[in-house]
């Protein structure tokens, strides 16, 4: 290690506490020394990689992780590491890698809550709702009302069109985790659609109550919209706009209102600068589907 690494470490020591400045002069050690990895213990490779984790140096931690897999292939707690793998491999962008992690970890603790949580939340960043729907409920099933799985469920079941069983998830989770806002904006986008407009505003109002969100009142502005109420609907807009004032779809909103009470030219403007701050796409030739500004490139 060069003198000034040395100098850095030492002061460090009088900055940080002993054990983690410890852990940080072997690793780094480790990494000027290749020889060093054999000598380092089980659990101060576990502790050098938590280390690197930490500061997302996912390269670094998923070495150390491996190799202390390696270093005991039979420890019992070794689920928790192929969980850490698991996590670090994600973001690292192999999700082939992952995947490999869960299943092993999975394979040796098949009840763990954290591997199937874990799992299910790559699924679902993979667009792989199925398997995601199978890890949730496994978790469901030791534990009906933890907060995360319950929730997802419930946004999975809504996106599959089983209202009913989405409904019985918002429900739950509204009744064992009253400050969580989605189970509420859940319950209103049921009730949207079922055409019960009062009790789907009053759940909107319920979730942004708890939790401002720019996606509710999207939600919220949209569905008084469609249903002729736009004096209610512009002042909600002005509302969202005042804490969200650099958002493309409330931009996208302003213009949907002004084409709906035939101001094309404040429409232009607001559908310029909903672009502008980058819109989705798909919302705007869904809202403005014959604007001949609206091409796809």
């Amino acid at each position: 290690m060069q003198l000034k690494q040395i100098i850095q470490n030492v002061e460090g020591v009088l900055r940080r506490p002993l054990l983690l400045c410890l852990v940080m002069m072997l690793a780094d050690i480790m990494y000027t020394h290749a020889d060093t990895l054999e000598r380092l213990s089980y659990e101060a490779l576990i502790d050098s990689a938590e280390y690197y984790s930490q500061r997302s140096d996912w390269k670094r931690a998923e070495k150390l992780t491996v190799e202390a897999l390696r270093r005991k292939p039979a420890s019992a707690s070794n689920w928790i590491l192929w969980s850490n793998l698991a996590e670090i491999r994600s973001r690292m962008g192999d999700v082939d890698g992952a995947l490999d992690a869960y299943d092993i970890g999975l394979s040796q603790r098949p009840e763990s809550m954290t591997l199937h949580k874990g799992r299910a939340a790559l699924y679902i960043s993979e667009g792989r709702n199925k398997d995601a729907i199978e890890d949730l409920e496994a978790v469901l099933k030791s534990d009906s009302i933890a907060e995360w799985p319950l929730m997802m469920h419930g946004m999975l079941m809504l996106g599959n069109n089983q209202d009913e069983k989405a409904e019985e998830d918002f429900t739950l989770l509204a009744k064992s985790h009253p400050s969580n806002a989605q189970a509420y904006s859940g319950l209103a986008n049921i009730a949207a659609r079922k055409g019960d407009v009062k009790s789907a505003l009053k759940y909107y109002d319920k979730a942004l109550e708890i939790e401002p969100d720019e996606n509710i009142y999207f939600y919220k502005v949209t569905l008084q919209a469609d249903n002729d109420l736009l004096p209610q609907a512009a002042e909600t807009l002005r509302e969202a706009m005042k804490k969200y004032p650099r958002n493309g779809n409330l931009f996208l909103l302003r213009a949907y209102l002004h084409k709906l009470n035939f101001q094309y030219n404040e429409m232009e403007i607001a559908l310029k600068l909903a672009k502008e701050y980058e819109a989705d796409e798909n919302l705007i030739h869904s809202l403005f589907p014959q604007n001949p500004n609206n091409k796809k490139k």
